[in-house]
C-alpha cells in the first residue's frame, strides 16, 4: 500500500486515539471526530473535528480506509461514489473481487489488479465486446477473410449480428451467366458471346469466325444461325454458299432434271427438254405454238383439237367436230365419208357394227345387247339364239333338261299330275303312294297305305285256329311311322296250340315288332323265359313243352287277352328310311 496524505492522517488519528489524546474510549465528540463508543476498540473517524483537537480533516477524496486492525473499522464518506477495498478507496465503478463483475453467457467474470472488471470465455467460445460467441463465428467484418464458396468474394464481406459472415457474390461479366465452382458459366444449352455481352443458344453464332464450317457463311447477329449472304444458299455437297438460282445436287432439281455439280443448273437427260419445270420427250409439245396451228392445242405433251372440235383433218390442217370424218379412209369398211367435217354412213338396209368394224344387215345382230330373252349373238351379222344346251322359255333361256311348263314333264305310274317349278319337274302322287326316290321318271313308286298307323286303327288279321296261317305285307317309308295288327289264337286246350308271329321277309333286318295284350300297351311277357317282354322281336311264339321228369305236355292258357294280341311293326333304331317291304307271317302251327 502506498503512502499518501490520507494514510498518514489516518495513522495519526489512530495514534491520538491510542495514546489517549482523544477522550477515553475515543468517544465520539459532539463534532464526530471519532469514537469507540462501544468500548470494543473499533475506531470510527468522521469529518469535522471540533476546535482544539489536532486537524484531523481527511483528504477531500477519502471516504473509507480499512487499516486491517482487528478492532478498527474505518469508514470514509468524504466523497460519494467510492467504496473500501482492503486498504484502498476505489471508485464504485471498480471491482474489488470478480464477484463484483457481471459474467457473460458461456464465460466467467474476472477482476484485474487495477480493479477493472473483465471476463474469460469458455472453451469453444471467444470474446466479442461484452459477450462470448462461438469461436467459428465472426465478431467484426475483419474476421471475414476466406469465403468457403468460390463464387463469393472476401472483399466487402460483412459480419451479421448473428456472427455470420456474408460474402458478396461474384459478378459475371456477361448477361445470363452465373457463377458455378468459381467460374462464370452460361445456362445449359447456351454458350458465352463476349461480342454481344450475353449468353446465346448453342448452335448459334457469336461472330462470323464461328461460321467457318461452310465457306461463305456469315453471322448476321449474335445468337443467330450462320447463313449465306442474300442471293446465296448453303450447299452441303460443297460445304459452301452458292448462288440461289443454281443447284447443289439432284435434290434441288425437279421434273426429271439433274444437277451436274454444285453451282450448276438443272438439266434434262438427253432426248428430253424442259417444259414448265418438267422434262418431256423432245418430240412432245410444250405449248400451243408447238402444234403448228390448225386450231390444235397442246395437252399432255400431244397436240389435239379442242373439245368443241376434237377431230383433226391432217390433210387440210383443220379441226372438225367429234364424230366427223375427213375422207373415206377414216370410215369403217363399207362406210363412206360425206365430206370434210362430214359423217361416215353405211349403205341403205345396213347398219354399222362396232364389234365387227363393218356394216351388217339391219336384221342381224352385232352383239348380245341386240338380243332379248337372254339370247346371245354368237357372230356379228348373225342371229340371236340361246347358248348351246339351252332353249327359250318365255323371256329367258333355260337348260334343255329343265322344264318350261308341265307339258315338258313326263307322267308315270301312280301319278295324278305333273308339276314344273323353277325349271324342275315334279309329281303329285295317288293316295297310298310316295315318290320316295324323288325321281320323276318312275313316278310314285313307293306304296304307303296311310292306314293302321295306330293301335286304335289296327288292321285285323282274323282268328287263327289250329293249323291256320296268314301273312301281310307293308312298308314304313316315313319317319316315325308304325303299322298295327290284331289277331286271335284259339285251341289253347290242345297240345297242338302254337301261336307264332315272325317276319318272313325283312330286308336288312330293318324291321322289328312288339306284342301287346291290348291298346293299353301292356307288353306280353314270357314266364318260362324269365319274364322277358315281347319287345323288339323278329319272331315270337308260344308252345307246349314236355314237363320235366318225362311226363306228358301240360296245356297252356290262351295268349294275350283270351287269345287276342296286338302287334306293332316299327323300324329298328337307329332307323334309315327306305321303301323296302316287310312280310309279317302269322300261324297257329297245330303240330
Amino acid at each position: 500500500m502506498s503512502t499518501n496524505p490520507r494514510a498518514s492522517w489516518l495513522r495519526w488519528a489512530f495514534l491520538l486515539c491510542s495514546v489517549g489524546v482523544v477522550a477515553t474510549g475515543c468517544a465520539k465528540s459532539a463534532n464526530g471526530i471519532g469514537s469507540d463508543a462501544g468500548g470494543d476498540g473499533d475506531l470510527s473517524v468522521v469529518e469535522n473535528v471540533d476546535a482544539g483537537v489536532p486537524d484531523l480533516t481527511p483528504p477531500p477524496d477519502l471516504i473509507i480506509i480499512d487499516f486491517s486492525f482487528p478492532d478498527l473499522t474505518v469508514v470514509c464518506q468524504w466523497d460519494a461514489g467510492q467504496t473500501v477495498c482492503g486498504e484502498f478507496c476505489i471508485a464504485s465503478t471498480q471491482c474489488c473481487t470478480k464477484a463484483d463483475c457481471p459474467a457473460p453467457t458461456n464465460g466467467a467474470a474476472t477482476c484485474s489488479v487495477t480493479n477493472a472488471c473483465g471476463f474469460v470465455c469458455d472453451a469453444g467460445y471467444k470474446a466479442c465486446g461484452n459477450k462470448c460467441i462461438p469461436s467459428a463465428n465472426c465478431c467484426i467484418d475483419g474476421d471475414c477473410t476466406t469465403p468457403t464458396d468460390p463464387c463469393t468474394l472476401a472483399m466487402g464481406a460483412t459480419c451479421s449480428s448473428a456472427g455470420i459472415c456474408t460474402f458478396p457474390p461474384v459478378t459475371c461479366s456477361l448477361s445470363g451467366q452465373s457463377c458455378s465452382g468459381g467460374s462464370c458459366v452460361c445456362p445449359s444449352g447456351q454458350h458465352p458471346c463476349a461480342n454481344a455481352g450475353k449468353c446465346i443458344p448453342d448452335g448459334t453464332c457469336c461472330t462470323s469466325t464461328d461460321c467457318s464450317a461452310i465457306s461463305g457463311q456469315v453471322c448476321a447477329s449474335a445468337g443467330s444461325n450462320c447463313s449465306c449472304l442474300s442471293g446465296f444458299k448453303t450447299c452441303s455437297a460443297s460445304n459452301s454458299c452458292i448462288l440461289q438460282t443454281t443447284c447443289c445436287d439432284n435434290g434441288d432439281c425437279t421434273g426429271g432434271t439433274s444437277c451436274p455439280g454444285a453451282g450448276g443448273s438443272c438439266n434434262c437427260p438427253a432426248g428430253q427438254r424442259i417444259c414448265g419445270g418438267v422434262c418431256i420427250p423432245a418430240g412432245n409439245c410444250c405449248i400451243n405454238a408447238d402444234c403448228g396451228g390448225g386450231g390444235r392445242v397442246c395437252g399432255g405433251g400431244a397436240c389435239a383439237c379442242p373439245g368443241g372440235a376434237p377431230h383433226f383433218c391432217s390433210s387440210v390442217n383443220i379441226c372438225t367436230a367429234a364424230g366427223t370424218c375427213c375422207d373415206n379412209s377414216e370410215c369403217p369398211p363399207g362406210q363412206n365419208c360425206s365430206g370434210i367435217g362430214g359423217t361416215c354412213a353405211c349403205a341403205a338396209g345396213t347398219k354399222f357394227c362396232p364389234a365387227a368394224g363393218a356394216c351388217i344387215p339391219n336384221a342381224t345382230c352385232c352383239t348380245s345387247s341386240d338380243c332379248t330373252n337372254s339370247q346371245v349373238c354368237a357372230t356379228a351379222g348373225g342371229s340371236c339364239a340361246c347358248p348351246a344346251g339351252q332353249k327359250v322359255c318365255g323371256t329367258t333361256c333355260i337348260p334343255n333338261a329343265n322344264c318350261c311348263s308341265v307339258s315338258d314333264c313326263p307322267t308315270a305310274a301312280h301319278v295324278t299330275s305333273a308339276t314344273c317349278n323353277s325349271g324342275v319337274c315334279g309329281v303329285n302322287c295317288q293316295g297310298g303312294w310316295l315318290n320316295f326316290d324323288g325321281a320323276v321318271s318312275d313316278g310314285c313308286e313307293c306304296p304307303d297305305s296311310g292306314s293302321n298307323l295306330s293301335c286304335g286303327t289296327a288292321q285285323g288279321l282274323g282268328n287263327f285256329g289250329l293249323s291256320a296261317s296268314s301273312s301281310v305285307t307293308g312298308q314304313l317309308p316315313k319317319a316315325g311311322q308304325e303299322n298295327w295288327y290284331w289277331m286271335n289264337f284259339t285251341g289253347e286246350s290242345s297240345t297242338a296250340y302254337h301261336p307264332h308271329v315272325y317276319f318272313s321277309a325283312n330286308p336288312g333286318a330293318e324291321y322289328v315288332f312288339d306284342v301287346y295284350t291290348s291298346c293299353g300297351l301292356a307288353l306280353l311277357t314270357c314266364a318260362a323265359e324269365g319274364g322277358i317282354t315281347a319287345l323288339g322281336k323278329t319272331s315270337w311264339e308260344v308252345l307246349y313243352a314236355n314237363t320235366p321228369g318225362g311226363f306228358g305236355p301240360i296245356p297252356i292258357p290262351a295268349v294275350g287277352n283270351a287269345g287276342q294280341i296286338f302287334v306293332r311293326v316299327r323300324r329298328k333304331a337307329p332307323a334309315t328310311l327306305t321303301c323296302d317291304s316287310y312280310t309279317l307271317f302269322v300261324r297257329n302251327d297245330g303240330s
